[in-house]
């Protein structure tokens, strides 16, 4: 699609679709992880597991659309050590 980014994670612990950041309709970045073998983490964390899973579910559950991704989250993709970080406004910060 022209509005997706893809970035090259390079470690055999990544899928090679491991995650996907979308935005909802007010600007809010939204993380899920596409079943992805070994996981993704934010701020050490792992991703709940309605959070995980290549379809997005409509239901109201807390975590089936992803998590939430506020400015300086810190997003580790399986066992990787390379961290991505966040940027955003501040006022989208905790």
């Amino acid at each position: 699609a022209a509005d997706a980014v893809q970035i090259a994670t390079n470690h055999e612990s990544c899928s090679r679709q491991h995650a996907r950041i979308a935005f909802d309709r007010n600007g809010l970045p939204w993380l899920r992880d596409l079943a992805s073998t070994h996981g993704t983490t934010v701020n050490k964390r792992k991703l709940p597991r309605q959070a995980v899973g290549k379809i997005e579910s409509n239901s109201l559950e807390k975590g089936s659309r992803g998590v939430i991704l506020y400015p300086g989250d810190a997003i580790q993709f399986g066992a990787s050590t390379r961290m991505y970080l966040l940027d955003g406004p501040p006022e989208y910060e905790r």
